[in-house]
C-alpha cells in the first residue's frame, strides 16, 4: 500500500516521499517537490530512487499518464529482476502503477502543509519588528523602485551590508544572516562595490558579505539556490538585484507578477527586492513596471529618487505603501562618488536637494493632478486613496471640481481623469 508522506529532505526542504520495500531490505523510493497546479495539472520535481542511486528523474505533468509511464520505465530499466517483499518479481507494470498511486495522492498530502488552523487574536502583542527601520520589516518583503542609474543598488547593498553587520548609522537595524542575490553585474563590480559600502559604513572594506552571483541568469534558474542557503546557512534575509531579472515572461502580465511575487514569499524570510519604474513619466512614472500584482505582493513599498546637485547625487526614499506601520516621512541621503564608485554617504534633508523636495510639499490638490495628469491617466477614487494616502472624502472634494476634472463609468465603476482643453471647449 502506497503511503505518501510530507517530510523535510535534507536541505530542510519540504518533499512528498514514500518508500516501496522490496527484497533483502531493499527499497525504491518516490519523491516530489516544488508541486503547483495550473490548469493542465499538478507540475513538479518527480526522482525514482532505489535506496540513495537515482534511478531517473523529471519535471513533469503528474496527471499525464504518458509522462509519468516514460518517468517510471526509464527508472525501472536500473532495476529490472529484482523482487518484492513477497519474492515475486517487481515487474515494469507494478513498478509503473505503484508511481501512478504515488502521483495521484501527491497533491493531497503536499497540501498538508497549508492546512488551517485556530490562530488566537492576540491584542497584546509588541508591535511589528524590524529589520531595516523604516523600510524593511521582519518576515515581510520591500520593493525599492526607481528609475535606472539612481542608485538602487547601492541603497540595496548598504542595507544588506548594514543588517548583516549590525551597524545602524543610517537605518535602525537588527542582525540578521543576510544574502545578497546579484543577477545585474559581474562579481568583480560587486566586490567592489561591497568593499566601497563597507567603507562608508566604518566597517573593513574586505569584510565579506553572503552574494549569490548569477549575472545573466534569471530568479527562475537561481530559486533553487537560494532555498538551498536559507536552510543550509540559516538566511534570514534576502536582498534581490532585480527583479527584471525574473525569467518568468512579460512583467506586465498579472500572471508573470503573481509567479514572482509567489516566489519571493515562497522563501519564507525576510526580502528586499530592486525593480524599475518605467521609463516614461507621462504614463506610471511613481509606480513600479509591471503588474500591480508587485504592488500587492509587498508589505512596503519604497520609491527613490535621484538627482545632482554639484558633485553630490541626492537620493529620496519615499514609502507609498506600508501595510503593518505607520508611512514613514521621506528620508534623503547624500552620495559622493569617484572613479571607483561609491565614496561617502551622509544623511541629508530635502532643503539640500530642492527638486526631491518639491513634490512632497505639493499642495492634496497639486498631488492628485499631477497624479490623473502626469501618471495614470484615470482612476478611481478607491485607488487613488491608497496610492495618495488620502482619504475617499478628501479625494471626492477635490473631484467634483468640474472645470478641473472629468468622469465616466466603466462597468461598475467610476473613473476620474483631468479635463483637456478640448472638453473645455
Amino acid at each position: 500500500m502506497i503511503k505518501p508522506l510530507l517530510v523535510r529532505d535534507k536541505e530542510g526542504q519540504m518533499v512528498v516521499r514514500a518508500e516501496i520495500q522490496l527484497a533483502n531490505q531493499e527499497a525504491v523510493r518516490f519523491e516530489a517537490r516544488n508541486l503547483r497546479r495550473t490548469n493542465t495539472g499538478v507540475h513538479g520535481y518527480v526522482e525514482i530512487l532505489d535506496g540513495e542511486t537515482l534511478l531517473a528523474w523529471d519535471t513533469l505533468n503528474t496527471d499525464k499518464n504518458d509522462q509519468r509511464t516514460r518517468l517510471a520505465n526509464h527508472a525501472h530499466e536500473g532495476i529490472e529482476g529484482v523482487l518484492d517483499a513477497n519474492g515475486a518479481p517487481y515487474t515494469k507494470k507494478f513498478h509503473k502503477h505503484d508511481f501512478d498511486l504515488f502521483c495521484r495522492e501527491i497533491w493531497d498530502v503536499w497540501n498538508k502543509q497549508f492546512e488551517p488552523i485556530e490562530l488566537e487574536g492576540d491584542v497584546l502583542s509588541e508591535p511589528a519588528a524590524w529589520i531595516a527601520e523604516p523600510h524593511v520589516i521582519s518576515q515581510g518583503g520591500t520593493i525599492i523602485f526607481g528609475q535606472p542609474g539612481s542608485g538602487k543598488s547601492y541603497i540595496g547593498l548598504l542595507i544588506a551590508s548594514a543588517v548583516s553587520n549590525k551597524v545602524n548609522n543610517y537605518w535602525k537595524v537588527t542582525q540578521a544572516k543576510t544574502l545578497f542575490v546579484n543577477l545585474e553585474r559581474s562579481a568583480a563590480s560587486i566586490s567592489r562595490r561591497i568593499g566601497a559600502v563597507n567603507d562608508v559604513l566604518g566597517l573593513d572594506p574586505d569584510r565579506k558579505l553572503l552574494t549569490l552571483n548569477a549575472r545573466g541568469r534569471s530568479l527562475a534558474d537561481v530559486e533553487a539556490g537560494i532555498a538551498r542557503a536559507i536552510a543550509k546557512l540559516k538566511v534570514e534575509f534576502v536582498v534581490l538585484d532585480s527583479i527584471s531579472r525574473s525569467g518568468m515572461g512579460d512583467l506586465n502580465s498579472n500572471e508573470t507578477g503573481n509567479a514572482i511575487s509567489d516566489s519571493l514569499n515562497r522563501m519564507g524570510v525576510t526580502w528586499l527586492a530592486i525593480a524599475h519604474k518605467p521609463r516614461s513619466e507621462t504614463k506610471g512614472g511613481d509606480h513600479i513596471y509591471g503588474s500591480n500584482m508587485f504592488d500587492a505582493a509587498a508589505d512596503i513599498i519604497v520609491q527613490q529618487k535621484a538627482t545632482e546637485s554639484n558633485d553630490e547625487t541626492g537620493v529620496q526614499l519615499t514609502v507609498t505603501k506600508a501595510n503593518d506601520s505607520a508611512k514613514a516621512r521621506p528620508m534623503y541621503f547624500a552620495l559622493k562618488f569617484d572613479p571607483y564608485g561609491l565614496k561617502a554617504i551622509r544623511k541629508s534633508s530635502g532643503s539640500d536637494f530642492p527638486e526631491l523636495m518639491a513634490e512632497e510639499n505639493q499642495s492634496k490638490g497639486d498631488q492628485i493632478y499631477s497624479y490623473l495628469r502626469n501618471e495614470v491617466g484615470r482612476d478611481t477614487i478607491s485607488n487613488m486613496s491608497e496610492m495618495l494616502n488620502m482619504s475617499r472624502t478628501t479625494l471626492t472634494q477635490y473631484l467634483k471640481k468640474p472645470d478641473t476634472y472629468t468622469s465616466h463609468r466603466d462597468g461598475n465603476k467610476v473613473y476620474y481623469s483631468v479635463k483637456s482643453n478640448q472638453e473645455e471647449k
